[in-house]
């Protein structure tokens, strides 16, 4: 990616979020390959002096968004017997209760990146079931008067 779609995607992003802050939406998750190699993820900050990825840690620092996975999911063949690599797949929340169950799965696909899997916790709760039967039943009579 060239420094102008670099900073093309930055753009979009940021309007994304101000776009969903806008929605009333109040817990986001999103996830995907980022690729932002020099990002401290326990501190949120920059590694090296580079005004993309000082912009990026701002925009999340803005949006309080969260990076919850703590994973390597591309590694670096240094000939080392320690492997080292990057955390190029994120997942950031506003709210990182939500986000449980982090792993990730070494030689799962044919990629240079490994898949980052994790459970959303979730407030939903189901229906009350005679609140269902009854809808149904409405339906039904609906239908088959049609």
């Amino acid at each position: 990616m060239t420094s102008i779609e670099e900073k093309a995607f930055l753009e979009s992003f940021k309007n994304f979020l101000d776009v969903t802050s806008n929605t009333g939406v109040t817990d986001v998750v999103i996830t995907g390959d980022f690729n932002f190699p020099c990002v401290d993820w326990s501190t949120g900050s920059a590694t090296v002096a580079d005004n993309l990825t000082e912009s990026f840690c701002e925009i999340l620092d803005d949006n309080f968004l969260i990076q919850t996975n703590h994973y390597i999911t591309r590694f670096k063949d240094t000939g080392g017997a320690i492997p080292s690599g990057n955390i190029l797949d994120l997942v950031l929340t506003n709210n990182d209760a939500l986000i449980v169950d982090t792993s990730v799965y070494p030689h799962s696909f044919d990629s240079d990146h490994l898949p980052v899997c994790f459970s959303i916790k979730s407030k939903f709760k189901r229906p009350n079931n005679n609140t269902t039967k009854k809808n149904y039943t409405v339906m039904i009579r609906l239908t088959s008067m049609a």
